[in-house]
């Protein structure tokens, strides 16, 4: 595989301050709220069960996950993004994700949302995540493709650039690559979910497209993209079990 997976050129730190930048700053790593909402849709979570949100920013998964009945916990690298998430519970703590204090299966459900391509080593990551899944729980993993068709229309094609998201480290792939890297680490695809942008659903939508029309946009355009060229993959995993 040619992606390096692994970054050791970066200290952990300088990314840990440039996300405590990021989210003292401003709301730009926010999705809408129908976002959450079909991740959580996506996974069949059932409700008095656990989860940990890991990467979780605002927090806003685990507090909706939580109308359903379903004890959430989230965590993340930046204390920022703690103090943040903390305006909607007190279950939000700073850790990292590549190092969990965690027991093994401790959690029914694990997420880890436009995150894990961010991280030093995700290899780490997901076998973080198969650790502290129980032998029969679910994680769901958003990943950004390498090669999305609206990007190879308005970056590559008149701007000679590939994708970027502004983050200290980044990683693209494709879907099989993020897919084998997903299983050479203890995870099993269970399925894959494209993501497009979601159309706005709720006036909470609506409210977080304002000033966002190129997002708007994607959104209507979704239905014509195909699945391998999409924005970004949601893959739905269990445990592989030994």
């Amino acid at each position: 595989m040619s992606i390096n997976w692994s970054s050791k050129t970066i200290d952990k730190a300088k990314v840990i301050e440039s996300y405590n930048k990021i989210y003292l700053e401003s709301n730009r790593l926010l999705e809408m709220p129908s976002f959450y909402l079909w991740v959580l849709n996506r996974l069949k979570i059932k409700p008095g069960c656990s989860l940990l949100d890991i990467a979780t920013g605002f927090g806003t998964l685990p507090y909706l996950a939580e109308e359903y009945d379903v004890k959430a916990i989230g965590t993340d690298i930046s204390l920022q993004a703690i103090k943040r998430a903390k305006k909607l519970g007190e279950k939000f703590f700073v850790c990292d994700g590549e190092a969990l204090p965690f027991p093994e299966s401790s959690f029914d459900y694990a997420t880890n949302l436009g995150s894990l391509e961010h991280f030093l080593n995700p290899s780490k990551g997901i076998r973080e995540i198969c650790r502290v899944l129980k032998p029969n729980g679910g994680a769901a993993i958003f990943l950004p493709n390498s090669y999305y068709l609206i990007d190879i229309f308005r970056n590559v094609l008149l701007k000679g650039y590939g994708p970027s998201h502004n983050q200290s480290i980044e990683r693209f792939a494709t879907i099989n690559e993020w897919g084998d890297l997903i299983e050479e680490n203890g995870l099993s695809i269970i399925k894959i979910y494209r993501y497009n942008m979601l159309f706005p659903r709720s006036r909470g939508d609506w409210k977080y497209l304002k000033g966002k029309p190129k997002r708007l946009i994607a959104s209507l355009l979704a239905p014509l993209i195909p699945k391998n060229l999409s924005y970004s993959f949601l893959y739905i995993c269990g445990k592989i079990i030994t």
